[in-house]
């Protein structure tokens, strides 16, 4: 005898979990568990992300296959918003809440400042104590 069963999907009821962020100057990085499986509610075909910079002035909306999202080209010492979802046969699932994620700041500027500082006070310390 073979029996017949319907499965219904619907939407992913959970979110992705342990959100992790890494950064650069000029990118981020964004890895992800799955979602429960008892909240996946079918297979997860992918994931949409939602990324935008605080001011809300640059937004990117993207569907994601595996579990990474990766952004380039971003300004050093910027903070961005980032949110994911789950997406299945029936559809979407709800966002993450949004976790905030700041660029790191531009190292050259970072280390030329004090050197150019210290061997300026270091000439001219030097300087005087021949008189």
């Amino acid at each position: 005898m073979i029996q017949v069963f319907n499965v219904c999907y619907a939407v992913p009821t959970g979110v992705p979990r342990t959100v992790a962020p890494s950064t650069t100057p000029t990118s981020i990085s964004v890895t992800w568990t799955a979602i429960e499986c008892i909240d996946r509610n079918g297979e997860i075909t992918g994931y949409e992300v939602e990324f935008q910079r605080v001011d809300g002035t640059a937004t990117t909306d993207g569907q994601v296959v595996g579990q990474t999202f990766n952004a380039s080209g971003l300004r050093p010492f910027t903070t961005y918003t980032f949110q994911v979802r789950g997406v299945n046969s029936a559809g979407r699932g709800p966002f993450t809440d949004a976790i905030t994620i700041r660029t790191d700041e531009d190292g050259e500027f970072a280390v030329t400042m004090p050197i150019r500082t210290f061997i300026l006070c270091f000439v001219e310390c030097s300087y005087w104590d021949k008189f």
